[in-house]
């Protein structure tokens, strides 16, 4: 019996047929199974298109955790409003502009968004934005994911993009990449929608900051802060969310311990920083109202 052959066979037919179970049936270890796997030849590895660095220079409005259909339009507009007023002509998406809830393994006690549904609110929020905005860059975010995920990876983001950019917007205005983080090249950042959580604000941004050693602005938790890296070198902002928390169903109807959704966004203009909050009232950081 050819054992290669036939661990092979054995995990190709049900991959979630452990290695334990693997060397049970064949009288083997499950860490020779495993060897045995790792080492067979002909098995495909994983096809990661897609994956070049982003690195934008200049002025650019910098969102993330869109998750349309859930977003507040107050937003999005809010986001163009001001682009104009200070002629910013690039923005960044730092992940998550869908939600596809409907893909989710979680179970929804409503009727969530069809992916259709998720499509045609990202394509009627990338044409708003398209009358400012010449240039877009997107990285993906976890639930981005899902869609790609549903098709065993057999779309790319660039498929993604084909399936929501308007018809009249050129493929060379909009930059994808398969990773979850983009960069700023002056002065250095770097702009990440990272697995990672904490309920703690700026507790990602700090482990980020020390292993990347630059700037840090996260997303995917949906926090609003801003704070100076442990060695007093670098800046570290949580950049908000665009996402109305009342629309959004296992937020508006479960009661937990997590910390309430921040909304905002932030500005880059002249090498400077600018967040814009979300407290009582909307503003600048530093000139914001309370």
């Amino acid at each position: 019996m050819n054992l290669k052959a036939e661990v092979v066979k054995l995990k190709k037919g049900n991959p979630s047929m452990s290695f334990s179970q693997i060397g049970t049936k064949l009288g083997i270890t499950k860490d020779q199974a495993r060897g045995l796997y790792v080492r067979a030849p002909n098995i495909r590895p994983p096809v990661m298109n897609n994956t070049a660095e982003i690195r934008i220079s200049g002025n650019v409005m910098v969102v993330g955790d869109v998750h349309g259909p859930y977003t507040d339009w107050k937003l999005v507009s809010l986001v163009r409003e001001i682009a104009e007023s200070y002629n910013i002509k690039q923005i960044a998406i730092v992940g998550d502009m869908f939600s596809f809830s409907s893909l989710s393994k979680w179970p929804t006690v409503v009727r969530e968004p069809t992916v259709a549904e998720e499509l045609k609110a990202a394509r009627a929020i990338l044409k708003f934005w398209g009358t400012q905005f010449d240039q877009f860059y997107m990285c993906m975010g976890n639930l981005d994911l899902r869609l790609m995920g549903k098709v065993q990876g057999e779309l790319g983001p660039d498929n993604l993009v084909d399936l929501f950019r308007p018809a009249n917007m050129s493929p060379e205005r909009i930059r994808v990449t398969m990773l979850d983080r983009m960069w700023l090249k002056s002065p250095k950042w770097l702009l990440a929608h990272q697995i990672m959580y904490s309920k703690s604000k700026l507790n990602v941004g700090q482990t980020l900051s020390q292993k990347y050693e630059c700037s840090v602005l996260t997303h995917h938790q949906h926090h609003q802060a801003v704070g100076i890296s442990l060695n007093g070198k670098y800046m570290i902002a949580d950049n908000g969310c665009l996402c109305d928390a009342t629309k959004t169903p296992y937020k508006a109807l479960v009661t937990n311990g997590f910390p309430e959704w921040c909304t905002g966004f932030s500005m880059f203009h002249s090498g400077v920083y600018h967040p814009y909050w979300h407290t009582k009232k909307f503003g600048w950081m530093g000139g914001w109202k309370n």
